[in-house]
């Protein structure tokens, strides 16, 4: 099947991937223009890959959302190879503060299996502003393939329930 573009005719197919190419670089741009908008805090040293380009190209694969360099903690390096461990600050604020005598919070584990399903900060806090405890163990007790999806423990659901009212009290926001 043959069709049009840029006047001369062409299969349909190439010219579908042509229409591609063509979004995906103006997407690239895009995001491009706005990583030099943002304050970008250089690493210091010379690389081999430009970190701002990196900075663009960083995503979680399981949570589909974009990471950032200036979110590194660490960065191991081994010989010209460097390996970044970026901090997930979506649901960072929800980790047991060891320093603290407060009640409340997630261990690491279970902050990590929330963000491989997809659950950020903004889902658990919706959920317990509109339907408290109940919500939060709904949503994270769901069944999926016969199993829990977090998690069915009263224990860790009450801890995160308490972290999130002291989280949502220092806001306006406040659970019904």
């Amino acid at each position: 099947m043959r069709c049009r573009y840029k006047g001369k005719l062409t299969k349909k197919n190439i010219a579908q991937w042509k229409k591609n190419v063509i979004a995906s670089n103006k997407a690239r741009k895009k995001n491009k223009e706005n990583a030099e908008n943002t304050n970008f805090i250089e690493l210091s040293g010379r690389r081999l890959v430009d970190l701002k380009l990196l900075d663009n190209e960083l995503w979680c694969k399981p949570c589909k959302q974009a990471l950032r360099l200036r979110n590194s903690v660490n960065e191991l390096k081994n010989g010209l190879a460097s390996t970044f461990q970026v901090l997930f600050k979506t649901l960072q604020c929800l980790l047991v503060d060891k320093n603290k005598k407060e009640n409340g919070g997630l261990s690491v584990h279970m902050i990590k299996k929330m963000a491989m399903t997809g659950i950020t900060f903004d889902t658990v806090s919706k959920c317990f502003k509109s339907s408290g405890p109940k919500g939060i163990r709904i949503l994270l007790a769901q069944d999926v393939g016969g199993k829990p999806r977090i998690t069915k423990s009263q224990k860790i659901i009450d801890s995160l329930c308490t972290k999130l009212g002291l989280i949502l009290s220092d806001s306006c926001l406040t659970a019904s």
